[in-house]
Formats: C-alpha cells, structure tokens, sequence
C-alpha cells in the first residue's frame, strides 16, 4: 500500500491494474510484489495457503523424530534385556558351579572342588553379586583351610577377610543369595 503513495511517480505502481494484481496477490496469501520478499516472508505465506499441506509435514517430521526416538529407546530395552539374560545365565551356571565344588569337597576331591570354587567366585566377581562372592570366598578360604597345608595360609586369610569384609558392607546378604 505504501507503493501506491510514493512521492516519485517510478516508484509507484505504474497501472491501476498494478496495484489490483498486488491486492489480488495479498488476498490469496501470495507474496506482493511491492517490495522485494524475503525468503521468511514466502514460506509464511506458502504455508498460509496450504495450511493442510503444512500441517501433515509437521506431522510427518514429527512422527519420524518421534519414532527414530522410540526405536532407539527399544534397540536399548532389547540390548539390556539381552545383557540381563546372558547375566542371569551366567550366575545359574556359577551357583551350579559352586554346588558342584560342595559336593566334590565332602566327597575328599579338593582339588576338583577348590577349581570349581574359583570359577564360581570369578563369575559372582564379574557379576558384581557380593553376596554370592562373599559366600563363595568363605568357602575357597575354608577350603584352603581344611586342607592344611602352611603354603595356602597368606590366601586363607585373604579369601577369610575379604569374605568378612563383603559381608559387613553387602545389605541384605540373605535376600541376594534367595534370589
């Protein structure tokens, strides 16, 4: 509108039909063509002429942000589901493992039975399950123990204190080992 009442005639719309096609153009929610438009200036008026249009990309772009997020949130649930099984086997194999080195214990193989209890005692380890590893440490260091011989000694009362040590910072000793 400012076009039409410039003070130099070149600068003004030079037809009447001019000035029509502009307010024609403002109408519609085309870009006049008054004055140079910006490239904000055009896609707000592209997305005012096609609001539909500019809705269901907004919707698009949105549902694809939304569900790349959610898949990834699901690969992360299935990776940790998939670590929690494979730890969960590993224990059932450690406990059945340390059940194995009690019953070579009371049938006299210690050999058998302290190896079984070292490989049971590195799975709780790696597991971070203190309970088990606090158990399992008394039983290798009573082992050791029982079986006499002055070498073991300086083992004996490591496996004894860090047993001791895990059973006084460890809450809930009882309900890990019932799980």
């Amino acid at each position: 509108a400012l076009k039409a009442l410039e003070k130099e005639p070149r600068l003004r719309y030079q037809t009447v039909a001019a000035l029509a096609e502009d307010v024609d153009r403002f109408l519609t929610n085309r870009p006049i063509l008054a004055r140079r438009a910006s490239t904000f200036y055009r896609l707000r008026k592209l997305l005012v002429r096609r609001k539909f249009a500019a809705i269901f990309l907004v919707a698009v772009v949105a549902l694809l942000f939304g569900g790349s997020a959610w898949v990834r949130e699901m690969e992360r649930k299935v990776q940790t589901s998939t670590q929690l099984t494979a730890d969960l086997q590993d224990l059932r194999i450690a406990t059945a493992c340390f059940s194995l080195a009690k019953q070579a214990e009371e049938l006299g193989r210690f050999a058998k039975a302290e190896q079984y209890y070292r490989d049971a005692l590195a799975t709780f380890r790696a597991l971070e399950r203190d309970a088990y590893t606090a158990r399992a440490e008394l039983a290798l260091g009573m082992l050791l123990l029982n079986r006499g011989d002055p070498a073991d000694f300086d083992e004996v009362e490591r496996r004894l204190q860090a047993a001791a040590a895990l059973y006084r910072t460890t809450p809930n000793v009882t309900t890990e080992l019932r799980e």
